[in-house]
């Protein structure tokens, strides 16, 4: 597994959900590394060999990223708000699609 530091992704900490309308907050586990020094982890996005990769919602202080395994680049959304508005959104387009 190969981990990767970024520093200056977000000016400020981000608030990380689950990826679906309720919006559960994650926290992540500090990164330790072996000279005993300890970094805030306030994001950590993991792609697997098989594609797969993280799913989940990050409101910065100016938009919501939505990071989707269908899409390459996240989803921009202006408000936190208008999540349950995009859940409904996809939900209706998968059954119009069917």
């Amino acid at each position: 597994m190969q981990e990767e530091k970024i520093e200056g992704l977000f000016k400020s900490k981000p608030s990380v959900y689950k990826y679906n309308s309720r919006l559960g907050e994650i926290d992540f586990i500090d990164l330790e590394l072996e000279k005993l020094e300890r970094f805030e982890v306030v994001f950590e996005y993991n792609c697997k060999k098989n594609s797969k990769c993280s799913e989940l919602i990050v409101e910065t202080n100016d938009k919501v990223l939505v990071f989707n395994d269908i899409f390459k680049q996240p989803i921009v959304i202006k408000y936190l708000s208008d999540i349950e508005e995009y859940f409904n959104n996809n939900i209706e387009e998968v059954k119009d699609a069917f």
